[in-house]
C-alpha cells in the first residue's frame, strides 16, 4: 500500500456534529460492511477518509494539521528512568499523548515514565 493514500491518523478524531468528511467516511464503510464480513485492509478507515476528503475538498482544507510525533514522544520513554525536565519538555510539547499497552509486563517499571504517570 501506498502510505501517501492515507492523509490522517485516526487515534484521535475531534469534529462538530454532522461533519460531512466523518458522515462520508461513515457511509462508505456502512457500504463496504454491507456488502462484506471481512476487512479487506488494516486502513480501510483511513482509505475511506481519503476518499471523502477527496470529495470534500474545501471542508478538509479548514482542517488544520497537527504533527503526530509529538503525541507519541512520552510512548517511547515509559519504561525508561523517569527525568523531571524531560517530562515536564515532552508534556508542554502538546497536550494529547498517544500511550501503549505493548511493553514487557515482566520488565521492572519503577522509577520510570510510566510509574510517574500511573501514580499521578
Amino acid at each position: 500500500m501506498d502510505m501517501d493514500t492515507i492523509n490522517m491518523a485516526s487515534w484521535l478524531i475531534y469534529a462538530k456534529p454532522n461533519n460531512k468528511i466523518l458522515k462520508a467516511t461513515l457511509k462508505l464503510l456502512y457500504k463496504y460492511w454491507e456488502r462484506n464480513n471481512y476487512l479487506c485492509n488494516y486502513f480501510l478507515f483511513h482509505l475511506f477518509f481519503k476518499m471523502a476528503t477527496e470529495q470534500y475538498p474545501e471542508e478538509w482544507k479548514k482542517v488544520p494539521y497537527l504533527n503526530q510525533i509529538d503525541n507519541h514522544l512520552l510512548a517511547r520513554e515509559l519504561l525508561n528512568k523517569y527525568d523531571d525536565n524531560k517530562f515536564n519538555m515532552i508534556v508542554n510539547i502538546t497536550d494529547f499523548h498517544k500511550l501503549t499497552y505493548k511493553f514487557d509486563k515482566d520488565k521492572s517499571t519503577k522509577d520510570t515514565f510510566l510509574e510517574k504517570i500511573l501514580n499521578s
